[in-house]
């Protein structure tokens, strides 16, 4: 039997500034604070080695804030404390996200620091317009100049982060951006809907009447063109925001939606593991005093019993474009969707949001338009006897 893995996420909480619609962990600090931050950052990754370093990690994800905004030198110390306390196979898959204009001595130190195999560009919008309402620092220029040096590099595989349903984007403004995008042959483009969180800069502006956001069925239109450009470009649609190349799909984040196991170090990251989902803490200070010493830096403890497992399963799986069969999740809980679900999934199926072929849930393009009504649907009350 093989072992099980272990995936990593490290989250750098740093940035330039925040972005007008940021509610993200992450604030601009001194070189002071970073370095301090390291620090605590390489404490717990030895601590937790003690805890799980003979289990092998084959996916490692740098996050953020801004992880490109490093100096390469404290990244290759992460690096370095990272291989010593874990057991990071041969091909691992090791993404670091990164956004034009904060690497500090360029792509060349930057992938010399950390092995990536993979990297995420921030890039949103190539309308210089939608990019100042944004907040972001960089223009497309930007982005192209890092895009390529990566490319040259060797890395191949290269995610462009978009948004739509901006105020002021319009269905023109995103196939523009696509077709720009797609010049440059990426193997994976993750797309997003603006997220309106309460307290941010652009959540005033809209309740102000200063922004106004594109109409509900614009922004589905925004939706629907953008999966289609990117079908027709080869990258399939794997999961309801991002699309990949056959093969290139982020093995990270599918361990997410497919419920496998990660470590989350650093600041406020959040962890899964022997069954347990909990966080560390959001505060620095809080943070740096406990970093070594994972029974003192758990938060937010949920042991995932039975009934969460089973919701969980439903809806992370059906996030995806391979959904939930009945016979993964009998082997899993000894018992058929239908029994724990009754009627309700060949209702969905009935109503146009699901689809089932050979006893596998997956949504429908109406049913992802719903997403999250749909999902809900899967929450239980109880588990049947």
């Amino acid at each position: 039997m093989s072992e099980k893995t272990l995936g990593l996420y490290l989250h750098i909480p740093f940035c330039v500034r925040k972005c007008a619609y940021c509610d993200f962990l992450s604030f601009p600090a001194a070189q002071e604070t970073m370095a301090a931050y390291t620090e605590g950052l390489i404490r717990e990754i030895r601590a937790y080695g003690e805890w799980y370093g003979g289990r092998p990690v084959d996916t490692v994800y740098f996050g953020g804030g801004t992880p490109s905004l490093l100096p390469p030198d404290l990244l290759a110390k992460i690096w370095a404390a990272l291989f010593g306390a874990f057991r990071i196979i041969p091909g691992a898959e090791v993404t670091a996200e990164v956004n034009p204009g904060t690497l500090p001595e360029g792509a060349a130190s930057f992938a010399e620091a950390i092995p990536v195999t993979r990297v995420s560009i921030g890039l949103q919008s190539d309308d210089p317009e939608l990019m100042e309402m944004l907040g972001r620092i960089h223009r497309f220029p930007a982005f192209l100049s890092i895009y390529e040096e990566f490319g040259r590099l060797g890395i191949t595989d290269r995610n462009v982060d978009l948004m739509f349903g901006l105020p002021g984007q319009t269905l023109a403004g995103i196939e523009k951006t696509l077709r720009h995008v797609l010049e440059l042959s990426p193997s994976h483009v993750s797309a997003y809907s603006l997220m309106v969180e309460e307290g941010t800069p652009i959540a005033k502006r809209i309740a102000e009447g200063g922004l106004v956001l594109p109409p509900e069925d614009t922004e589905r239109a925004m939706y629907h063109r953008l999966t289609e450009m990117l079908a027709e470009a080869g990258l399939r649609r794997y999961e309801i925001s991002n699309f990949a190349l056959p093969g290139r799909e982020s093995r990270h984040n599918l361990r997410y939606w497919r419920r496998e196991e990660y470590l989350g170090l650093g600041l406020g990251a959040a962890s899964f593991a022997d069954g347990i989902r909990y966080t560390n803490p959001r505060d620095l200070r809080e943070y740096l005093a406990c970093a070594d010493d994972p029974g003192t830096l758990r938060r937010d403890i949920e042991k995932i019993g039975r009934k969460e497992a089973m919701e969980e399963m439903m809806f992370l799986g059906l996030r995806t474009a391979e959904g939930v069969s009945d016979n993964a999740f009998r082997e899993a809980f000894g018992c058929g969707i239908v029994d724990i679900y009754g009627s309700l999934p060949q209702r969905l199926v009935k109503d146009g949001l699901m689809s089932c072929e050979n006893g596998r849930y997956v949504l429908t393009d109406r049913g992802i338009d719903i997403s999250n009504t749909v999902l809900a649907s899967f929450l239980l009350d109880r588990v049947p006897a």
